[in-house]
Formats: structure tokens, sequence, C-alpha cells
């Protein structure tokens, strides 16, 4: 329960950050003032956190009046499709994520951005192991 709460305020915190970037442009805030949040990676099969990130989202944007409802929506092939999103369902988003990470580090390359992790560099993630090693004995 405490880590779907912090990761639900996280996510709150974030998103009121972006929309008070973007509340300088009238055309995001036309009536009626509803917000559908589209979630996708396997957090958008946690029910709790889906349930608590429209609820937390919705009181806050209540107390500065900015929205009236706000929903949220699992970000799937149906869903994307609708509403002209990119084509990654939320079960393929983790699959396609690490495939990228693997890639960047079996290129050598960073895999972090630091003005978002507030890492000190850019640094390559993790290691290749290459496995176990088999020592055949032969009789002969």
């Amino acid at each position: 329960a405490t880590l779907t709460e912090f990761t639900v305020q996280t996510i709150a915190d974030t998103l009121l950050l972006d929309l008070n970037e973007m509340s300088t442009s009238s055309e995001h805030f036309q009536e009626p003032r509803i917000m559908e949040i589209f979630v996708s990676g396997g957090g958008s099969f946690n029910r709790e956190l889906m349930r608590r990130l429209a609820s937390t989202m919705k009181n806050k944007l209540k107390r500065v009046g900015q929205m009236r409802r706000v929903e949220t929506e699992v970000l799937n092939s149906k869903t994307a499709a609708e509403n002209k999103l990119p084509l990654i369902s939320a079960e393929e988003k983790e699959a396609a994520a690490f495939a990228v990470l693997a890639w960047l580090t079996l290129k050598n390359k960073p895999g972090n951005l630091p003005q978002i992790t507030g890492a000190s560099k850019p640094v390559v993630l993790g290691e290749v192991n290459p496995g176990p090693k088999f020592f055949y004995i032969s009789d002969s």
C-alpha cells in the first residue's frame, strides 16, 4: 500500500507540474475540463493504483479549480487507435523499454538521462553476462 501510494503521489505531482506548464496555453483547458490519463506498462493492471491515481488527481485538480472530472484508462491497442496515440500497448511497453535498454548496453551506449534521474553523468546500464562456461572432458 505504501509503495502504491508513493507511486500515485509521484505520478500526480509530475502531472500537476506538466499541467502548470500547459496552462499558459488555453487550448488545453477548454470546457468541459475533463482529463483522461492513459496509463501503460505493468502498473496499468494494478486496479488499486489506477483507482488511487484517478481519485488523487481529481482531488488535487479540484482544489485548484482546473478539472471537473478525471479518468484513468489503460493504454492498449483500442484506446491508442481511438485517441490517435502511438500503437504500443501496456503489455508491450515494458518489454520494448527493456529491449531498448539491452540494445544500448550491447552497443556500449549510456542508457540513463541524468537530467531526469539526477545521476552525475550518463553511464552504460548493466553489464552483459557471458553465461556459464562449460568444460567437456573426453575419455579419449
